[in-house]
């Protein structure tokens, strides 16, 4: 059973629309192996995490920018190469809570069934973090 869209603690829907903008923001620098537009949309501090936990894998936990900046930044070019500009990943079922500074958000993540072995196509389910920092909401955590 998935989970029902629903709203968050605030009705504002300037702010859920920032938090969406961000979040696919950071998708399609992905995308694009932009690493510069990508490191933009991050809170580079200390307390950042990055959580990736799949069969294949199994768990990757990374502490802090700097670390997640070292394990991502050199796949960027690669990247950018396997794939085409135009993935019609879509991200849907939006469940988004705001708070006065932190906002922490999950939706599902569908990726096309040919993409390629960088990236696990089917539906996955995603969750973002996000701060604050003078007036703009970054990413903070990623939980997928």
């Amino acid at each position: 059973m998935r989970c029902k869209s629903i709203s968050g603690r605030t009705d504002s829907s300037e702010e859920r629309n920032a938090i969406i903008k961000v979040i696919e923001a950071e998708s399609a620098a992905w995308l694009k192996g932009d690493v510069e537009e990508w490191k933009t949309l991050w809170i580079q501090k200390p307390h950042a995490q990055h959580v990736n936990a799949r069969p294949f894998l199994g768990a990757r936990i990374l502490c802090g920018f700097d670390e997640i900046e070292r394990y991502f930044a050199p796949m960027f070019k690669t990247i950018a190469e396997e794939r085409r500009p135009n993935r019609e990943i879509r991200r849907e079922n939006w469940r988004i809570t705001i708070g006065s500074d932190m906002a922490w958000a999950t939706f599902d993540q569908i990726m096309p069934v040919d993409s390629r072995t960088a990236v696990a196509s089917g539906l996955h389910n995603q969750m973002r973090v996000l701060e604050k920092e003078n007036g703009t909401w970054k990413i903070s955590a990623v939980f997928q």
